[in-house]
């Protein structure tokens, strides 16, 4: 039953992470039909800033995961 557990955990995982790809990819989209009106000054740090904050959340939710699915010796 523990390995089907940590099976889901992943999966469910996958999804958020799928998810918040997708979200992104929503805002990333709404902001390249607006370019017309950013500078590229603003858009580049935008985007860095969006990306880099999607992959530190999913690092952070998923910290423990990684220490609780070691394998056992």
């Amino acid at each position: 039953m523990k390995r089907l557990h940590i099976k889901n955990k992943r999966r469910h995982s996958a999804l958020q992470f799928a998810l918040v790809l997708l979200v992104l990819l929503v805002v990333e989209i709404v902001i390249l039909i607006n370019i017309a009106t950013l500078k590229p000054s603003v858009y580049v740090p935008l985007m860095t800033l969006i990306n880099m904050s999607a992959v530190y959340f999913f690092w952070r939710k998923n910290k423990n995961n990684r220490a609780q699915n070691t394998p056992e010796k």
